[in-house]
């Protein structure tokens, strides 16, 4: 770094999420695992490698927020060998042979380990930035949660230590690891920029306790065992073995994604899903307690107080985080009668409002029949009892289509950008937390807003991992690789361009007005999926290559 950069300027920020790190590749194997998403660290050893060339020429330190979700530990089903089991401690059960280790800190330990092995390059670019006298903040997500304990951050840091010592052995290990900082819920700077991953907006995915997400001991005091919600079950009992199966289906962040995948299959594949599947969930079932004792008093409590502790520490009112707790879609609870309750609620809100629909339709069709039926004067009118009933028939399928092509058109829409709640409570969060922008990571959907009647902007960071959607229609891979940058006050949703050497401003679209039409014919191209390409056969590829 430059000596002449002007310490009173903030730094500049990069912001990064949902790389979703898993086993890698490590030394002397060729293949990848199945359940790996992450195959850039060349990409990004040389984003980080732009960045620090950046701030060179602006003689500005910057940060980097590793935004939640950047371990993977719920997909990493790798087990150490004998060995390393006996020499950190950890046992290996029947249930960890078929889904990998359970939450525990020395359980995690191992695993970061591992995640080093299989990239050691990414380890080695977070060393280069610390060893350049760049800051590193690692935020929680949902996905690496396990970072809530003191074991775990503590080997993580060191592995980022290690690789800057390699790289500059003449560093103060002490001063270096100050650099490096770890947020269990959020990072803030006051009238500037407020930064969360974003699974507690999210029902399936929300930590009841977020300040201590553990399960209780029933002695009185926190268990070293994670208190799961519903979507990491769902993720270790059941996306996993369906990407096992299927490694090359794009990566579901959430239950409602998965629920809205099974709603595009045929019955056929559906059942098929229902008998492979149901076991396994069953099993995470299992482990939950049948209703809420008093051993969760303990949790709330520790709970409580590490948030009172926290709003010191940021030096706002308790009430300022309290009000940002209560934004949270804050889930039940993990017992069965509540996961049940989860699961089932959604499903009959959906059969009460469709039945009280039909009901009301049904109703109405009748008392208009009834009325063309036995009514004098109709009979007697220009068009009479047999052409008002004809029009009423033509009337009832017309509606009838226009019905079950919206419900067809809801099943295969995709979220384009922010949804209106995560924006809704983006906007309460910027007031509440006394800042300008808000920032979230964990949807994969990149995405940049700008709150009325501010200067402030909601943003999504997007994530590192393969997606698609729409605008890979107008604009391939256009959000791929995507980041934030705040420059003082400045914000910008980019995207690394690798091939070129250089960031580049993600494009937007400008928004559409539904019209009344768009609402009753929905064939918007832009909210619905892309369609699938068909691959050319190998006998269709032979027979170019023969004509070529």
């Amino acid at each position: 770094m430059s000596k002449n950069r002007d310490r009173t300027l903030p730094d500049d920020v990069f912001i990064v999420s949902d790389l979703h790190l898993c086993s890698g590749l490590p030394k002397g194997r060729d293949r990848y695992p199945r359940l790996e998403a992450f195959f850039y660290d060349d990409v990004f050893s040389r984003f980080i490698d732009k960045i620090m060339e950046e701030q060179i020429r602006r003689a500005r330190r910057a940060c980097l927020i590793l935004g939640g979700d950047v371990f993977d530990f719920l997909t990493l089903t790798d087990l150490p060998n004998k060995a390393e089991a006996r020499e950190m401690g950890i046992q290996v059960t029947r249930d960890a042979r078929r889904f990998g280790l359970p939450s525990t800190p020395r359980n995690t330990e191992w695993k970061l380990r591992r995640i080093a092995k299989g990239h050691p390059v990414f380890f080695q670019s977070l060393g280069r930035f610390v060893a350049s006298g760049h800051r590193i903040v690692i935020v929680s997500g949902n996905h690496d949660a396990e970072l809530y304990w003191s074991r775990v951050r503590e080997t993580a840091a060191e592995l980022i230590l290690t690789e800057a010592v390699k790289i500059r052995p003449d560093i103060n290990p002490a001063q270096a690891r100050e650099r490096i900082e770890f947020r269990h819920w959020f990072y803030r700077e006051k009238g500037r920029f407020y930064f969360e991953h974003g699974n507690q907006y999210e029902a399936s995915n929300s930590f009841r306790y977020n300040l201590c997400p553990l399960q209780p001991s029933g002695k009185g005091k926190p268990s070293k065992i994670l208190d799961p919600p519903i979507g990491s079950l769902f993720a270790r009992y059941i996306v996993n073995e369906t990407r096992k199966r299927s490694p090359y289906i794009v990566n579901m962040v959430s239950l409602e994604q998965y629920m809205g995948a099974m709603a595009r299959m045929n019955l056929v594949e559906m059942i098929g899903v229902f008998v492979r599947r149901t076991p396994f969930f069953v099993k995470a079932l299992q482990k939950a307690k049948l209703f809420e004792g008093n051993a969760w008093q303990e949790i709330r409590s520790r709970h409580c107080q590490n948030l009172e502790r926290l709003a010191r520490e940021e030096n706002l009112p308790a009430s300022a985080l309290k009000t940002v707790q209560h934004l949270r879609a804050m889930p039940d609870g993990m017992t069965k009668y509540h996961l049940a309750l989860s699961m089932l609620k959604p499903v009959l809100y959906k059969i009460a409002k469709y039945a009280v629909f039909a009901l009301a339709a049904v109703f109405v069709w009748f008392a208009v029949f009834s009325l063309i039926q036995n009514t004098p004067w109709i009979a007697d009118s220009f068009l009479g009892k047999a052409s008002l009933t004809a029009l009423l028939a033509m009337l009832t399928v017309l509606f009838a289509l226009v019905y079950l092509n919206r419900v067809a058109s809801k099943i295969r829409q995709v979220t384009v950008g922010v949804t209106p709640e995560f924006f809704e409570k983006g906007r309460l969060i910027a007031r509440t937390m006394e800042v300008r922008h808000v920032i979230m990571g964990h949807t994969h959907v990149a995405d940049l807003r700008r709150f009325p009647k501010t200067r402030g902007y909601y943003l999504n960071t997007g994530t590192w991992i393969a997606t698609s959607g729409p605008s890979d229609l107008l604009w391939p891979n256009s959000r791929r690789y995507t980041f934030a940058r705040l420059q003082g006050q400045d914000i910008e949703l980019m995207r690394w361009n690798d091939q070129a050497d250089r960031f580049e401003k993600v494009p937007f679209i400008e928004e559409y007005q539904l019209s009344p039409m768009d609402v009753i014919f929905p064939d918007d191209p832009v909210r619905t999926q892309p369609p699938v390409q068909e691959q050319p056969t190998l006998d269709e590829i032979l027979d170019h290559i023969r004509e070529e």
